[in-house]
């Protein structure tokens, strides 16, 4: 049940959000607040990337739809202007579309992509922005295509003692100890 107070907390963290956002790129976007490194890259404390820029704009996105406030859905529809013009895409084709982790890295990381998606597609029905909902079709689809590779590959990885593939990168397979 929604309160008065509830409403003025939520409100309130969503300006704290809002106030986090980093500058410096063609669309809101926010970056951890430290350095984190992955097995590829690394994102120095403050770098945008799509995991925080995709979960702050699905909180715009619900904020925009519980209190009907238009700020909150033109900062999430300008998370998309991130998703599509700062994100480098390593598969793009008409079918497929891959987007990477940071604008400073072109590695495939699929959940990453799917992420990506989520918001373009939420974002598009929202605004009715056909194109969005086309961009988050393409990165379903990319993903999608590698997961039946990756089930049809499940029962051999398995014989074969390696571990779950989240990239196309030998990197980001995990290998099980026999």
């Amino acid at each position: 049940m929604k309160s008065a107070a509830s409403e003025m907390q939520a409100r309130s963290l969503l300006d704290d959000l809002i106030s986090m956002q980093l500058d410096g790129y063609c669309g809101a976007a926010w970056g951890y607040n430290f350095d984190w490194q992955s097995r590829n890259f690394f994102a120095p404390r403050g770098t945008a990337t799509i995991v925080p820029t995709a979960f702050a704009a699905r909180a715009l996105v619900e904020g925009a739809r519980a209190f009907q406030v238009e700020e909150y859905l033109a900062l999430a529809r300008s998370c998309c202007d991130f998703i599509l013009k700062d994100l480098p895409r390593p598969v793009s084709t008409d079918d497929q579309i891959c987007f990477s982790y940071s604008p400073y890295s072109d590695t495939k990381i699929f959940n990453a992509s799917l992420l990506a998606g989520e918001v373009l597609a939420e974002v598009g029905v929202m605004t009715g922005e056909e194109q969005l909902i086309d961009y988050a079709e393409r990165g379903s689809a990319t993903s999608s295509s590698i997961n039946v590779m990756m089930v049809r590959g499940l029962m051999e990885q398995i014989q074969n003692k390696i571990g779950w593939t989240i990239s196309t990168r030998h990197l980001f397979s995990f290998h099980l100890s026999g």
